[in-house]
């Protein structure tokens, strides 16, 4: 009883690590530092899942 009281213990401090946030010293990243708001993007929709190649043409001509 009690080695199973200082799993759970363990677990339950273990718990509050595993967030989906990722931590750079006290800064936490939340995946969307890349964005510049003075900046325009595009959008570009897809019908299947892979990889795609957009020449510089083409999105030259998009604008």
């Amino acid at each position: 009883m009690r080695r199973l009281a200082l799993i759970i213990f363990l677990l339950i401090s273990i718990l509050p690590l595993s967030r989906a946030q990722m931590w750079n010293g006290t800064d936490t990243l939340y995946g969307n530092e890349w964005i510049h708001y003075d900046q325009s993007y595009f959008k570009i929709s897809v019908a299947a899942d892979g990889i795609y190649r957009i020449p510089y043409a083409t999105l030259s001509a998009a604008g």
